[in-house]
């Protein structure tokens, strides 16, 4: 009797510290239950004075637990959260189930991104027959590319074509983007500033937007020179377009920037009115005019002459080099990947994101334009800051209204869309469908994006409170995120799953790569 009595009296305690754990462990009250159970068959079977401890220590730890569970609901905000992503045996069951079942699962619209705190899956819906835009956000080591090669990979099993756009050249993304398309057989392309493809992003570039948007690339102190440098490379693209027989090119660009040679390739040109408005322009520019346009070929030659820009350039005769087709790219399913490195080319990888982002931003005018068959794809842009702001949120809404193509933008925190330009982040928000926040280090990007995700009836009947708050998105562990999703509306705390294929997939018979070592 006595040993009976000793086991009540410990149970006490140690009901106490179950309670705590459950607490510490970020556990449900219902692991209690599991253990009651035990302990009551124990003394259905003649288990003795620890089967009366266990049993209502059991009991104890989680009648503690669900009081501490029902006063956090009727508080509400952060603590009724917390309470509601709670796990439980079931819960944890089905994630370790739900995670292998649904590991890169997709449905024919659709993908599973992760799994929320109950362990069911969370599915997104693919941009097929209309544009669906992704953001992505993420601090350094959230899991940022684990997202993006989710979103990617998803959309290059459903068929489309996808070009992304990397400004930091990571070599862990374009390793897993080469293994998907090598495990589907799909064609893999791969531009770096050290080889690999050529890309000339002015073919299909109309004349009179080849000036805008080589002058994209440039920043300018003093409006005087950019209204002089946009009037000559006008005149310089209408002269190409009356001369040139092919798509132009940078260098056909910077052959024109010496007015004498605009001059003498004016004469050149067939029509006689055309000829004329030429050659009065440019034999009547000021000496100080032709000083000043000295810099603008300067700007532009430093392109070509150092750096990558020899792989901006069709191949010659006998130049096994592929080239770029963006018609090629859509129609065929093809992978593209295009590194910029801006850590170790900044200036140059400023211009050269600027000039693709804007080669695909005349494909999408195009397509719009009716000029070429419409064929979804998906373009992906990371670190978008090295990229003409105006270029990037023109793309982004021009892919949407053409409904040409998907878009996915990634960046580190939501500030970086406000830093970009003015009104740039209110275009953007204008015109996302889906945001993947990571963890965020700045408490700035934090309070909009727990606005972004909306607000609930306060569960203790009191105003209203986040469905996420700030802390929320500033305590996200690595490789979990908050999906805010605008069809169906909804906010959901995930573990983002890591879908695409290991980097060492060894390519199928019939996939195409053609890439270069960085």
């Amino acid at each position: 009797m006595l040993g009976y009595l000793v086991a009540a009296g410990a149970a006490l305690p140690a009901g106490f510290a179950g309670a705590l754990a459950l607490s510490w462990r970020h556990l449900r009250w219902t692991w209690s239950l599991p253990l009651a159970a035990l302990g009551l068959l124990a003394l259905a079977a003649g288990g003795g004075p620890w089967a009366v401890w266990l049993t209502l220590a059991s009991m104890l730890a989680g009648r503690w637990a669900f009081r501490r569970h029902r006063a956090a609901l009727e508080r509400g905000g952060d603590a009724a959260r917390a309470e509601d992503s709670a796990i439980g045996p079931w819960d944890l069951l089905r994630q370790h189930t739900n995670g292998a079942a649904h590991n890169g699962s997709q449905a024919q619209d659709s993908f599973c991104l992760g799994h929320d705190d109950r362990g069911h899956p969370v599915w997104v819906r693919l941009g097929l027959a209309a544009a669906r835009h992704f953001v992505i956000l993420g601090a350094t080591g959230s899991g940022k590319t684990t997202a993006m090669v989710n979103v990617l990979c998803a959309h290059i099993r459903a068929g489309l074509a996808v070009i992304v756009i990397d400004g930091k050249g990571s070599r862990p993304l374009r390793d897993r983007l080469a293994a998907q398309a090598a495990t589907l057989g799909r064609e893999f392309i791969c531009w770096t500033p050290d080889g690999g493809a050529r890309w000339n992003p002015l073919a299909g570039v109309s004349a009179r937007d080849v000036a805008d948007l080589m002058l994209a690339t440039q920043r300018f102190s003093e409006p005087h020179y950019e209204a002089l440098y946009r009037r000559y490379l006008h005149a310089v693209t209408r002269c190409l377009a009356e001369t040139c027989a092919g798509a132009p090119t940078l260098r056909d660009v910077i052959a024109l920037l010496e007015p004498d040679a605009l001059v003498r390739a004016a004469r050149d040109v067939v029509d006689a009115g055309k000829r004329a408005e030429l050659l009065a322009y440019a034999e009547g520019l000021t000496p100080s005019q032709r000083r000043d346009l000295r810099g603008l070929a300067d700007r532009f030659a430093v392109v070509l002459e150092a750096g990558p820009g020899e792989w901006l350039l069709p191949g010659g005769d006998g130049d096994a080099t592929p080239e770029i087709d963006l018609d090629h790219v859509t129609s065929t399913g093809a992978v593209v990947y295009v590194g910029l490195d801006g850590l170790r080319f900044p200036d140059f990888a400023r211009v050269l994101g600027t000039l693709m982002a804007g080669a695909l931003q005349a494909y999408c005018g195009q397509v719009q334009a009716g000029r070429i068959a419409r064929r979804p794809f998906m373009i992906a842009i990371d670190e978008f800051s090295l990229v003409s702001a105006e270029i990037v949120a023109n793309l982004y809404e021009l892919t949407r209204e053409a409904a040409a193509g998907s878009m996915v933008l990634a960046t580190q925190e939501m500030a970086n869309l406000r830093k970009v330009a003015a009104g740039f982040m209110e275009r953007i928000l204008a015109n996302y469908q889906c945001l993947i926040a990571l963890r965020q280090n700045n408490p700035d990007s934090a309070d909009f994006l727990a606005r972004s995700a909306g607000t609930e009836d306060a569960r203790n009947g009191r105003g209203r409170e986040f469905l996420q708050g700030p802390d929320d998105f500033l305590r996200l562990a690595n490789g979990h995120a908050v999906l805010i999703d605008k069809d169906p509306i909804r906010s959901v705390r995930l573990a983002v799953v890591d879908a695409g294929p290991a980097a060492e997939a060894s390519p199928v018979q019939g996939a195409v790569t053609r890439s270069a070592p960085l």
